[in-house]
Parts: C-alpha cells; sequence; structure tokens
C-alpha cells in the first residue's frame, strides 16, 4: 500500500542559509503507475495565495507545513495515458523556519544547503523547478491583492527561457470574482491560455468543492495535451521524474536549466567530436550538391538524434 504522506520537497533555515530536502514521493508515485515506461503525466500547480487549509478541499495533501511542496498523484488517472500530478505549495513568509518533522516513511533522499535566505531559496525552487515543469497553474484566490501574486508568478515564467507556457487557472472565491482590468491586460500579454472561474466561499470548502476543483483541472490539463505533443516536451513519467531530479539538483547554480541542457548532462557531447567531423567529412566527395543534398543533412540528423536518450526517440 502506497505511503500516505505527500512531503515532496522540504526547505527549513540553516543559519543564514536554506536546507533544500527532496523526499522520494515522486519516484513512489511513478512507480505505482501501471506503465512509467510510456505513460505520459501532466503535472498541475496548484497555489493558494492564503496560508489555509479547509479538509475537504485539501484531502489529498497530509499537511499544510509552509516551505514544503506536496504532491500527489489524482487516483482517476492512474490507470490513462496520461495520469495527472498535482503538487500544493504554501505560502512561506520571512521568518525562519525549523525543520520538518518528516514522517519515518518519507525520509529525506536528497538534500543540499545553499547559502540564500529562505524566501529567496523558495522562488528559485518555483521558477527553476516548478514552473518549468508545470502544465497547469491554479491560482486560488480570495481577495483582489492576490493578483499581486499572480502577476509576480507569471512574470518568472516570462522571463525564463525554461518555461513550457502552461495554461493558467484562476479561482476566484467568494466577494472577489472578476478581475481588475490592470491583472486582465497583463494576462492577455502572454501567448498561453487563461481561464477564470468562480465559486463561493462555501462550494469551495465543501466535498463537492474539491471535486469541482478537481475537475477544472482535469479539464485543463486536457487542452494542454496537444500542445504538449506539438512542443515535443511531453515525457514518459520515468523521464518527467528525471528532470524533476535534475532541475532541483542544479537549483542553486548560477544559470538555470533547460530541457536540451538538463539531458546533456548525463550525456555530454563528445571532446573530440571535430576530429569525428573531419574524417566522415574526408571520406565524402565534396561538391556543391554532396554538401547540401548529403553531407550536411547527415551531420544534422546525427546531432538531432544524440540529443536524445535512448528510449526517447519517436517510434516511427
Amino acid at each position: 500500500m502506497l505511503c500516505q504522506h505527500t512531503d515532496w520537497i522540504c526547505l527549513n533555515s540553516h543559519g543564514e542559509g536554506t536546507v533544500i530536502k527532496q523526499t522520494k514521493k515522486l519516484q513512489i508515485l511513478v512507480n505505482s503507475l501501471p506503465a512509467p515506461q510510456t505513460q505520459k503525466p501532466s503535472f498541475a500547480l496548484l497555489l493558494g495565495l492564503e496560508n489555509e487549509r479547509p479538509p475537504a478541499l485539501y484531502q489529498d495533501f497530509s499537511s499544510s507545513d509552509p516551505g514544503t511542496v506536496h504532491l500527489s498523484l489524482d487516483s482517476a488517472t492512474i490507470a490513462n495515458p496520461n495520469p495527472l500530478f498535482i503538487a500544493r505549495l504554501f505560502p512561506i513568509s520571512i521568518q525562519p523556519l525549523n525543520e520538518p518533522k518528516l514522517p519515518a516513511c518519507c525520509k529525506a533522499a536528497n538534500q543540499k544547503i545553499l547559502a540564500a535566505p529562505l524566501n529567496q531559496v523558495w522562488n528559485i525552487i518555483l521558477s527553476r523547478v516548478l514552473l518549468p515543469l508545470a502544465d497547469v497553474i491554479c491560482f486560488i484566490c480570495h481577495h483582489k491583492r492576490d493578483t499581486k501574486h499572480i502577476k509576480q508568478i507569471l512574470g518568472q515564467i516570462r522571463s525564463s527561457a525554461n518555461a513550457k507556457l502552461p495554461a493558467v487557472l484562476i479561482v476566484a472565491i467568494g466577494k472577489h470574482r472578476e478581475l481588475d482590468k490592470t491583472t486582465t491586460r497583463f494576462l492577455d500579454s502572454f501567448p498561453f491560455t487563461y481561464q477564470l472561474v468562480r465559486i463561493s466561499k462555501v462550494e469551495f470548502t465543501s466535498v463537492e468543492g474539491h471535486s469541482w476543483l478537481k475537475n477544472q483541472i482535469r479539464q485543463t490539463v486536457k487542452l494542454m495535451l496537444a500542445r504538449k505533443n506539438n512542443q515535443h516536451l511531453h515525457f514518459s513519467a520515468l523521464h518527467f521524474s528525471k528532470f524533476a531530479e535534475v532541475f532541483l539538483e542544479n537549483s542553486g547554480e548560477e544559470q538555470p536549466l533547460d530541457f536540451i541542457t538538463a539531458s546533456r548532462l548525463a550525456n555530454p557531447i563528445p571532446s573530440n567530436l571535430p576530429n569525428h567531423l573531419n574524417t566522415f567529412i574526408n571520406q565524402v566527395q565534396l561538391t556543391k550538391k554532396s554538401i547540401i543534398d548529403f553531407t550536411a543533412e547527415i551531420i544534422a540528423s546525427c546531432f538531432l538524434l544524440d540529443h536524445y536518450h535512448p528510449e526517447m526517440h519517436s517510434k516511427y
């Protein structure tokens, strides 16, 4: 039986730095899939802008610890070709955080210390690990002031070369049912899909509200599947898990990773590549026609195929 805890990435203060701990939660969920080598998951990021946790709405997550990213697998999609992972972030403040008390079954598999304050590391995890993987970002808005936070998050996507342009789902709760004109213009300036849905606070915190939110996320994910396939960014669960691991391991580096760079870390370009190219070219009778019709195409196709890890090539 799967562990019911959902702790995945945990932060705590360490002097003037911050400790990042990663549990095996993602790997456990991937291993629970019937065919992780062929199933291609989607990833939704659930961002609450208030540190509240209505029992019905967040029943998929085991705690509301600030500084912790929780991860769950939508049980209704486990056997689907495209299972759905949902990560939940709870807000943090600039106050120091004590070391989280992880259950015995969820001890940290990896940890590292970054020489940066907690809020800065939190933004690094968000911008360099979670946002690049996200297909859908779901904002839970209770107040008009929440729109400022939405702009900050989406601004990180705009400035990142690694983002996949996720769909944005904004859930407006209670009296805050409309977006101001400034926020609307800001969203319209992005080349991605966004949707505003409305629900009362009473409905939102009910069992029905939990099901409603899940359905809203599933529907938005479906809209992204065709785009992911066209962008060639729809990875198997195994490769998705590895990308998440690599992004997290390298989150403190000066330059953030993109998918191509991440895939090359364990498969670097050979240092003797120029020698091989010279040998190949010397074996070809070079003419203007052969360079265009044969030599350039062969070299380009070799570079392209070499960018993929084994088993990532299309069966076609």
